[in-house]
């Protein structure tokens, strides 16, 4: 029963991603996709993806690219530190 509703979830996502402006699929092979037990390690993953790809976000949203501040800089690089640790930490976890 289990996969079966698995498998339904995964056309749905599929289907729906053939409809967005953009599909945004951050890569994690280690990982089950039941693992809810370290969710700074995905929202890290999230975050990197997302932020490779912000200026195709910000030229759907109608926005053009503007360059980041040195508080901007500043921030992403606190933000950066503490999702290495993140990532470290879970890394460690599970070894």
């Amino acid at each position: 029963m289990t996969r079966s509703l698995h498998a339904v979830q995964m056309r749905v996502a599929h289907e729906s991603c053939t409809e967005a402006d953009i599909v945004l699929q951050p890569l994690a092979p280690d990982v089950h996709w039941l693992d809810f037990t370290n969710p700074g390690k995905y929202i890290a993953l999230g975050r990197a993806t997302a932020e490779a790809h912000l200026s195709e976000i910000l030229q759907l949203a109608g926005r053009p690219p503007c360059a980041p501040t040195r508080d901007d800089l500043e921030r992403k690089e606190m933000e950066h530190a503490r999702d290495a640790r993140t990532l470290h930490e879970g890394v460690a976890r599970t070894v």
